[in-house]
């Protein structure tokens, strides 16, 4: 899901340039955000590669901005993806 309480963080994921076919199109969704966190899990893996999935999850987590959207997050967190 994109929202609610069974989200854990949320990442961007509004007009992201994308290619389709030929073109650049900017598309918006649950499948625009998960880049962002796979990408960030990588980096952190990186310098952490013997960490486990839920220490992954949490220092992700810990690293996330707090309580700078203001939209109505339907029961997600108020936390947003950043690079740690």
């Amino acid at each position: 899901s994109n929202w609610g309480p069974c989200v854990n963080i949320l990442a961007p994921g509004t007009n992201i340039k994308s290619y389709w076919l030929t073109n650049v199109l900017p598309k918006s969704g649950t499948s625009m955000a998960a880049p962002h966190v796979a990408a960030v899990a990588a980096m952190v893996l990186e310098t952490n590669p013997s960490l486990q999935p839920d220490e992954l999850k949490a220092v992700i987590l810990e690293g996330a901005v707090q309580d700078k959207l203001f939209n109505n997050l339907n029961g997600s967190p108020n936390l947003l993806l950043q690079v740690v």
